[in-house]
């Protein structure tokens, strides 16, 4: 027996009526995808490469800093949307190495890191003693250049002194050693008992300008200084000492 050819339309309609919302559907689909897919991605991406940058910085902070380097390495792999998130991933990692002592490996995540559309300067003041380290000192200047126009206004004392400071670094290294006076002291004018105080009171010092070395000196130890410095500025200040006292 045959079938109704009415009812054999009506199948074949129905059938034709759905495979053709089917493929509407799936070209919806991609097209939504196009527009919006990547924005999810990108989202899923996001959390994850910070999941493991959070992580990182907890064992680098517990000196797990081999660990921490995997994570960071796999936060980059994620990728990040969000470019501020990439450069303060790239100062985290470059100030854990520096911690570590590889140097050359510090400056290239650290140079990474203030580059880039969204710089980030936290890590400026270890690039700098990075770069001259590696006798790149044009770089070094650069990056003081760079980190001096990031500054704004609002900027706190301490991150002011602490670009005058390297900008001070660099001058000498140059061999720039007014340059470096004058960056020195407008560093420790802002804030008194770090290094900046400790560096002009050795340029002083080889300057004949003893007693302005030895209040330099002072102010330094006294801000609590430690390590090799601490005991280099003791004995300078106790050799000037002796000399001011001796009779003339």
């Amino acid at each position: 027996m045959s079938a109704d050819p009415r009812m054999t339309r009506g199948v074949f309609c129905r059938a034709t009526l759905l495979a053709l919302a089917g493929a509407l559907t799936a070209t919806a689909g991609l097209t939504w995808y196009a527009h919006f897919g990547r924005v999810f991605l990108t989202q899923g991406d996001n959390g994850v490469s910070r999941l493991f940058v959070g992580e990182a910085e907890r064992l680098g902070d517990a000196g797990c800093a081999d660990q921490a380097l995997v994570l960071y390495d796999k936060a980059f792999r994620a990728g990040f949307g969000y470019p501020p998130d990439k450069s303060r991933a790239l100062t985290l990692k470059g100030l854990l190495l520096w911690r570590a002592g590889r140097v050359r490996d510090a400056a290239e995540a650290l140079s990474a890191a203030v580059s880039g559309s969204a710089p980030n300067f936290d890590g400026a003041q270890p690039l700098v003693e990075a770069l001259l380290h590696l006798k790149r000192i044009d770089e070094a200047q650069s990056v003081v250049g760079r980190w001096r126009e990031a500054l704004k206004d609002s900027a706190a004392p301490q991150a002011r002194a602490d670009m005058l400071y390297s900008a001070g670094r660099a001058a000498q290294e140059r061999g720039d050693l007014k340059g470096a006076r004058t960056a020195y002291e407008e560093s420790a004018t802002l804030v008194q008992g770090g290094l900046a105080d400790y560096r002009v009171g050795v340029l002083c010092a080889e300057a004949g300008d003893s007693a302005v070395a030895r209040k330099h000196l002072e102010r330094f130890l006294l801000g609590g200084a430690s390590g090799a410095e601490a005991a280099k500025a003791r004995e300078l200040s106790r050799s000037i000492k002796t000399a001011l006292a001796a009779p003339k």
